[in-house]
């Protein structure tokens, strides 16, 4: 007896010791409320108070100080929330989170916003810079009051970087990405709603009645940019000349609505109908009452900010005192967000604001790139070629050509009027000279392009360092290119010094497309999708990730290359196409991996795309002849060594279910890989196989099982 209450005692030790441990951690980064801290960098005493909820109130004798303080509580209780957001705004979560944050990384890296930061730092007026500069030294100052670090970085175990006062203008930029809805999208829904409502039209093809339904902005909106030769606060919004006035009631001249069906409209001719799910958001309002219709004759705010519910909230409730006297004194109450030393929506008791999203015109250029040459596809129905000139005469798009004009001069001009006179229905909008020796041969070909009537509006030095490098499939990706933010910013710079880009802007033209249909998209093979993600599985199309994800499904990566197993939480694997051939070795030692996908196609579907095929077989032969072992869910066997070039769109008439459709369902797509099967295996085909014009290319891909593979890349449903 004694042993075991010994041992129970033992258990209860170990068990408790490590709960001790944690919640002693979890304790010590809570704030500590009461007391005095000595303070480098303020003026005087700042007194934060809290009431029996936690709200404070932050009471100093001028506004730099009342920043110290409001920075200080914002350190001590949401830093891990305030470091989110400059992070995403800067694109450096992966920094925290790893590969899993990538794709946001890359996005919002495109925009720069750290870079911006700086400069609006360094243009701010020395008031501005000591009120932001005052809040990161409390920020700091709030952190380093913890006894322990914010408990999510014991979770990632990552250390909290201290604050700057660029991170504040990060803060305000990733509240404009977050409120901010896809502009494409919106372009899209007012195309369509023009499509559906009657009426005259104002605006070549616009109705008038869009300016009433749909404005494109308000007077309500801030202006994004000044009037000619205004200065900055010269002028009210509503008179700056930038926003036009409000649109009345359309009357009947403009639209007549008398004596129309009351059932549901019908599309317009040449309208399609854009699924709900494209926009999921169910709309809301910011509205004011005036003191003079209330009972208590008090005027009343309501303020939708549009964003969803997070714990903890994005928002910081607090009330903000100035102790001073006369007009300096100020009270003011309302929500702060972490990261600013503003009330974001408040009251001063006379005057009470908010804020909510505008839409904002931010799509001005919408460009179409040729993958290959511009007439370059199959021998195909009219308009199905697969070539980029079929979307220019779908469209009416103008082509800006690029040409390459090393080695030749006004040679160049017979290749351009070639361009320009090959397919009447494309019409070639304007010229850039690539790969320019000198000055002279720029003025030679322009001058010779020039006088066909095209006009010439950039050309670019030859210079070997703007090349990208290049493998057997193509590109080396992006997210393999070293230095690759260097890289596009010298770009830029010489694109900005060699194109005229306000010429290029003159060359578009008005953009009518009709909204998209998404009957055709590919379904989501589970609701939880493991996808393998790393240097030797690189390819998903991103349309296809970006359906799935409409459609509520998660995407979940994992690294075979690391040797992870795909999440076990999953109820479909992925394998995407990408360079396995180069990795081969690395794949096969991979045992964990190995052992995790034999459990997981044991009872869930596994399907692999080209490069994930080749994984899902025997074996792999790499370049130098060397055969590696694969998973061997399927039992053919492929050679890198024993090379020929596979290229072009192929239909796939399904055999079985699988994550690609039903059975007999027609599933188009593309075929590129310079691999070979050198032994088919003996699984069932998975699909009958025809190239892009319909002629047969036999049985193929593999399935056992729940098990299946191709070397085909699946588009759409055909």
């Amino acid at each position: 007896m004694r042993l075991k209450h010994y041992i129970l005692v033992a258990v209860a030790v170990l068990i408790l010791a490590p709960l001790t441990v944690v919640y002693g951690v979890l304790r010590a980064s809570l704030p500590e409320l009461d007391g005095a801290i000595g303070a480098a960098g303020i003026t005087g005493p700042v007194k934060i108070e809290r009431d029996k909820l936690g709200t404070p109130t932050i009471t100093a004798a001028n506004r730099i100080d009342l920043a110290y303080g409001t920075g200080f509580v914002h350190g001590q209780d949401r830093f891990f929330e305030m470091d989110l957001s400059r992070r995403l705004a800067a694109g450096e979560l992966s920094e925290v989170f790893g590969k899993v944050a990538l794709d946001q990384d890359r996005q919002t890296r495109l925009f720069h916003f750290r870079k911006v930061a700086v400069e609006v730092m360094e243009q701010a007026t020395p008031e501005q810079r000591a009120i932001v500069e005052a809040y990161t030294r409390g920020v700091n100052a709030g952190l380093a009051s913890l006894r322990s670090r914010p408990w999510e970085y014991w979770l990632l175990g990552a250390p909290p970087v201290s604050w700057r006062p660029e991170d504040t203008i990060l803060v305000v930029d990733a509240m404009w990405w977050d409120l901010q809805a896809n502009g494409m999208y919106r372009e899209i829904l007012r195309r369509e709603i023009n499509a559906r409502i009657g009426g005259k039209e104002c605006d070549a093809g616009w109705k008038c009645a869009l300016r009433f339904f749909y404005p494109a902005r308000s007077q309500w909106d801030a202006a994004n940019t000044l009037a000619p030769g205004q200065a900055a606060g010269a002028a009210t919004v509503a008179s700056s000349g930038i926003v036009p006035p409000a649109a009345g009631i359309p009357g009947p001249d403009v639209l007549n609505v008398r004596g129309a069906s009351a059932g549901p409209t019908q599309p317009a001719v040449g309208a399609s109908t854009i699924p709900g799910e494209l926009f999921p958001d169910v709309g809301s309002n910011s509205w004011a009452v005036a003191g003079s219709h209330t009972a208590d004759k008090g005027a009343l705010l309501a303020n939708d900010m549009h964003l969803g519910l997070r714990l903890p909230h994005v928002w910081y409730r607090a009330r903000l005192i100035v102790d001073a006297e006369g007009d300096a004194h100020r009270d003011l109450v309302g929500v702060t967000l972490p990261g600013l030393p503003l009330l974001i929506v408040g009251s001063n008791g006379r005057v009470a604001w908010g804020f909510t999203n505008s839409f904002g015109d931010w799509t001005d250029l919408v460009i179409v790139e040729s993958a290959m040459g511009l007439f370059d596809g199959i021998l195909g129905a009219q308009g199905r070629s697969g070539a980029a000139s079929d979307l220019a005469k779908l469209y009416r798009l103008p082509v800006l050509l690029v040409l390459d004009v090393s080695g030749q001069s006004q040679t160049a001009a017979a290749i351009a009027k070639g361009f320009a006179t090959y397919d009447a229905g494309v019409r070639i909008a304007g010229v850039v000279l690539n790969r320019v020796a000198s000055e002279r041969h720029r003025r030679l070909a322009a001058e010779a392009i020039e006088a066909l009537g095209l006009p010439v509006v950039g050309a670019i030095m030859r210079d070997p360092s703007l090349s990208l490098p290049e493998r057997h499939l193509g590109l080396v990706q992006a997210s393999e290119h070293a230095a690759l933010e260097e890289f596009i910013e010298r770009l830029a710079d010489v694109m900005e010094k060699s194109l005229d880009l306000d010429a290029v802007l003159a060359l578009a033209a008005p953009f009518d497309a009709a909204g998209g249909n998404f009957s055709h998209a590919l379904q989501p093979p589970g609701q939880r999708i493991a996808l393998a993600a790393d240097a030797a599985f690189t390819f998903v199309y991103p349309h296809v990730a970006q359906e799935w994800r409409r459609q509520g499904a998660e995407l979940l990566p994992f690294s075979p290359l690391a040797d992870e197993p795909p999440p076990d939480n999953c109820d479909a694997c992925w394998l995407p196409g990408g360079y396995p051939e180069l990795h081969a070795g690395a794949i096969a030692a991979a045992g964990r991996f190995r052992a995790s996908m034999q459990r997981f196609a044991a009872s869930r579907p596994v399907h692999g795309e080209c490069g994930g095929f080749m994984v899902l077989g025997k074996t792999l032969e790499d370049a130098e002849g060397k055969t590696h072992e694969m998973l061997g869910l399927l039992g053919h066997a492929t050679s890198f060594a024993k090379r020929r070039m596979n290229l072009g769109y192929r239909q796939a008439r399904l055999r079985t279910d699988c994550p690609l459709g039903a059975a007999g369902e027609m599933i188009r797509g593309h075929e590129f890989h310079y691999a070979q099967l050198v032994d088919a295996g003996d699984d069932e085909p998975l699909a009958d196989i025809a190239d892009g014009q319909g002629q047969p290319l036999g049985a193929f891909g593999g399935r056992r099982g729940s098990v299946t593979g191709t070397f085909f890349h699946a588009i759409a449903k055909g």
